[in-house]
């Protein structure tokens, strides 16, 4: 009978109902605990594990089907602490949604943005309200790699588990070491990684030649593109074949004294 009455849609909504009012008593647990971390260890709190947090083999088992369902109500949820700049429970929020719903790569990408662009901002900024004025340049360049890392780090799972994707996550992976972290050299190394993968973004490889020019590594711009450019001319790359004249372009102007 109950498997005859979960089958009528109508059953099938109250259920999806009572899963999420379950998961708002979860949720409401996890925020708090998350909160008082902050308070007592910021900032050391990293949210690496969600098991002791969460009790995350419980609610994987619990919610069975409805983890996707879950996944979305507990992102929008994480962005009520993003909003407060309440760094580990908007952190442990955003990660259980992709511990529940790994295959939405939204998570995976705004999570690491949040975590490698906004945190560094929030920690130092609670720093200040706990009696420090002004953070010396060199603790906030700290902060800056600290977060950037753990940003990089899970963008390079999500590349993992989205393959098709991931040239946007080494896009971004770029970006953290250009614009928080001062790696330029490592920023044009994701460069390469996004012009190389099997779905290249248009914009990599000159994105990854000026950085190296940028950077006085003119010579190295030059040979790299000059490959490049090889790779789509036999193959080895897909790219149209606009993009390609418009690199050959660029090659000839690196090129002329």
């Amino acid at each position: 009978m109950k498997t005859l009455l979960l089958q009528r849609p109508i059953f099938r909504r109250i259920a999806a109902v009572l899963a999420l009012g379950a998961s708002g008593l979860v949720l409401s647990r996890v925020g708090g605990e998350a909160s008082r971390w902050q308070a007592a260890n910021q900032p050391a709190f990293q949210a690496e594990s969600l098991k002791d947090a969460a009790g995350q083999g419980l609610l994987l088992g619990i919610f069975g089907g409805y983890r996707a369902i879950i996944a979305d109500f507990i992102w929008v949820r994480s962005y009520v602490f993003w909003e407060r700049q309440d760094r580990a429970s908007c952190e442990a929020l955003m990660r259980l949604a992709i511990t529940l719903d790994p295959g939405n790569f939204y998570f995976w990408k705004n999570t690491a943005n949040a975590i490698a662009f906004d945190m560094p901002h929030w920690e130092a900024r609670a720093q200040r309200r706990n009696g420090k004025l002004k953070l010396d340049p060199v603790v906030e360049a700290q902060l800056a790699r600290k977060y950037g890392e753990l940003g990089l780090e899970l963008y390079a799972r999500g590349a993992a588990y989205h393959p098709d994707l991931q040239a946007w996550l080494w896009a971004d992976s770029a970006l953290v070491c250009l614009r928080r972290m001062n790696e330029p050299l490592r920023g044009a190394e994701f460069y390469r990684m996004t012009a190389e993968c099997p779905k290249p973004l248009w914009f990599a490889p000159f994105a990854r030649v000026n950085v190296l020019v940028d950077i006085g590594k003119r010579q190295e711009a030059v040979e790299w593109l000059r490959g490049y450019i090889e790779k789509l001319r036999d193959g080895r790359i897909q790219d149209t074949a606009e993009i390609r004249s418009e690199l050959e372009g660029f090659l000839r102007k690196l090129e002329s004294p």
